[in-house]
């Protein structure tokens, strides 16, 4: 039953193969897809039809044999198979993402940790990315990030080097590999995209790329951010706004732009660390205990756990 599950999912959500217009399969409704499967059993598509939802059921009987292909490869995540970052099925609900391509290890089933920051940094903000990656990885956690380059790709690669696990959420197909230096572990990265295998990079998907990278880790720190620009800021807000997860955004010597953003972040709800913090694990994990407990992250949607039994 759980492969037919997941194999419903990939049929009506992954990008790529047959096309179908989207508008058919609106992805919100997703967990009310896998509420009808479990309830209903037996074949998916007569239990998609008797529970309405014919239009799932038309898309899933056009796709079922390309998306049986694709699970049977290992190259596909959904909410049902392990690995899937289990903090989006809290923090997100039907937002979340229900099918996504994946390349390596199986994802970030365990403690995760997410590190984001600007392109352009100061030699110390440099020194701190590489720093926290180093960090995340002897305290266990998986390094997500978002793959950019300058903080997002500093950090995966330091903590890949110090051999921690790493997971990449990339705003475009994963047709080539994120490189990685000589030795860093690349056996330890895992490359996940909801986007079509071929697609270039575009700002939409960027966009809610970053929301997924904030949702991802228990907490997220940001190296650094230019003040009312880009993604780095704008997905800080929205996720403090949204109080989707705890932040931790970097204090320190920075430049004039990126020290205006950490003090408006702190300000709304982001927790400072500096560059100490990350010397000393015990002190470390005093820091990020602390945000996380004033973080006030939660269940935003109220996604029924019965879903993931």
């Amino acid at each position: 039953m759980k492969g037919d599950l997941v194999t419903a999912l990939c049929a009506l959500y992954l990008s790529g193969g047959p096309s179908v217009p989207r508008v058919l399969v609106p992805r919100q409704r997703w967990t009310e897809v896998v509420g009808a499967l479990r309830t209903l059993g037996g074949c998916p598509l007569a239990a998609l039809a008797a529970a309405g939802l014919r239009a799932e059921a038309g898309v899933a009987a056009s796709r079922w044999d390309w998306a049986q292909r694709q699970v049977e490869s290992g190259s596909v995540l959904t909410p049902l198979c392990p690995g899937y970052p289990a903090l989006w099925r809290d923090r997100l609900g039907d937002s979340a993402p229900p099918a996504l391509w994946r390349l390596g290890p199986r994802g970030p089933g365990g403690p995760a940790a997410s590190v984001v920051g600007s392109r352009d940094l100061t030699g110390s903000e440099q020194d701190f990315a590489t720093s926290a990656g180093v960090a995340l990885a002897r305290l266990g956690y998986w390094t997500c990030s978002g793959g950019a380059r300058g903080a997002d790709r500093l950090a995966m690669h330091a903590a890949l080097e110090a051999g921690g696990p790493g997971c990449e959420l990339r705003p475009m197909g994963l047709g080539s590999r994120l490189e990685v230096p000589e030795g860093a572990g690349a056996f330890n990265l895992t490359l996940l995209s909801a986007s079509d295998p071929a697609d270039p990079f575009t700002t939409s998907a960027a966009m809610e790329r970053n929301r997924w990278i904030y949702a991802a880790g228990e907490f997220t720190i940001v190296v650094a951010a230019q003040f009312k620009f880009g993604g780095t800021w704008h997905g800080a807000v929205s996720c403090l706004r949204d109080r989707l997860a705890p932040v931790l955004v970097r204090v320190g010597e920075t430049s004039p732009d990126h020290a205006r953003a950490a003090r408006v972040l702190v300000a709304l709800g982001a927790f400072p660390i500096g560059d100490a913090d990350l010397r000393d694990l015990d002190r470390l994990r005093e820091v990020t205990s602390e945000a996380c407990t004033r973080g006030h992250s939660g269940r935003l949607f109220g996604a029924s756990s019965s879903l993931w039994s």
